[in-house]
């Protein structure tokens, strides 16, 4: 109860002089004390929203928390030291060993319960379906390991991507790249775009790799466009100037060492004309080459063996449908093409015909 008896105020039986309390504040800003008996502006300002504008110190907390955590209590009484919940939560899950920070949001909210940010731009947050995101160096975790990048993903000199008791990943030395079991003792095979019978795989067998299905059920096949060629239709020469085969143009690497295997099925309408291949067609040099060729019409024609890209295989006739076949290797000096040429002995009235099927296999034996 507050009196006022000849100018003197009592405030429950206590008497308070005139003009012991001074000071002046500022409206929406909670007052505090600043000395015994004077009243100014706290930090703490109330415009609907509460707000607290301190400023950390060295040592010292913007906003500190000091007491006790309580713990020991029961499901719901068992608060947490710090608790974010509006109306409509039921707050009955709390551990009883205590919580120091919570949110209980209420039934139906699905934004984020938790969401730290740099100028915007989150960096780790957890929302209320139980999903967190985090933001490492550009990249973003996920609860269930999934990693999206914007940069790079770099382990470390001796780390490895593995997966968990399964397959690893390294880098033993600059420009070198290892696939190993998780022991890293061992390697089967390396699947290509599928796990069944419809894919290949490369599989280590000892030292050697072999291309095989991807489920390991049978060999594979392995095709090299630029290693082989097939002609596909009849092609023609009626005269005696080299032409060059059709879809057999040849890529080779300069430094590497070819093999190859040839089958030209030849027939000329006229036999006196003959036929003749060499194999100057492409635009590759040569450090070594040699090639034995084998022409059979009627009977054997000729076998004979040219060391250079000029060297001509002639047959002076050549009577019906015959072939000539070819055994080489070749050591290029140049990388660019092989392609082999066709033509007749020689010309009165006939036509030269390579037939289809006609085709060369060849081999990279490595530098």
């Amino acid at each position: 109860m507050t009196t006022c008896v000849g100018g003197s105020v009592t405030i429950n039986g206590v008497a308070v002089n005139a003009g012991g309390v001074t000071g002046t504040g500022t409206a929406n800003t909670i007052p505090k004390f600043t000395a015994a008996s004077t009243i100014g502006n706290s930090l703490l300002t109330d415009t609907g929203t509460l707000a607290y504008t301190g400023n950390g110190a060295s040592g010292a907390a913007a906003l500190l928390l000091s007491g006790t955590i309580f713990t020991g209590g029961g499901a719901t009484n068992t608060k947490p030291q710090l608790l974010v919940e509006p109306n409509g939560a039921t707050s009955t899950g709390w551990s009883n060993l205590g919580t120091v920070i919570g949110a209980n949001a209420p039934s139906g909210f699905t934004g984020n319960l938790f969401d730290v940010q740099v100028n915007g731009v989150s960096k780790f947050k957890f929302d209320a379906a139980g999903t967190f995101t985090a933001m490492v160096g550009g990249q973003s975790f996920d609860q269930f390991g999934n990693v999206t990048a914007s940069g790079e993903i770099r382990p470390g000199t001796t780390s490895s991507l593995s997966w968990l008791s399964r397959s690893r990943l390294q880098s033993p030395s600059d420009g070198v790249v290892e696939l190993s079991n998780s022991a890293v003792t061992d390697f089967s095979r390396l699947q290509l775009g599928g796990t069944s019978s419809s894919f290949p795989a490369l599989k280590r067998n000892n030292a050697v790799m072999v291309f095989r299905l991807a489920d390991d059920s049978a060999d594979g096949w392995f095709t090299y466009a630029g290693g082989n060629c097939f002609l596909q239709a009849d092609q023609t020469n009626a005269t005696t100037t080299f032409a060059n085969i059709n879809n057999c143009t040849i890529n080779v690497t300069s430094g590497r060492r070819y093999s190859f295997r040839a089958v030209f099925y030849l027939s000329d309408s006229t036999a006196a004309d003959g036929a003749k291949l060499d194999s100057n067609g492409g635009a590759a040099t040569v450090t070594n080459f040699r090639m034995q060729c084998t022409a059979f019409d009627t009977a054997l024609n000729f076998s004979t063996q040219q060391t250079t890209l000029t060297g001509v295989f002639a047959a002076t006739t050549f009577t019906g449908a015959g072939m000539f076949e070819c055994y080489g290797t070749f050591e290029p000096s140049s990388s660019s093409t092989f392609i082999p040429r066709f033509a007749q002995n020689a010309h009165t009235t006939g036509t030269l015909t390579l037939a289809r099927g006609s085709h060369m296999q060849w081999l990279d034996n490595g530098p």
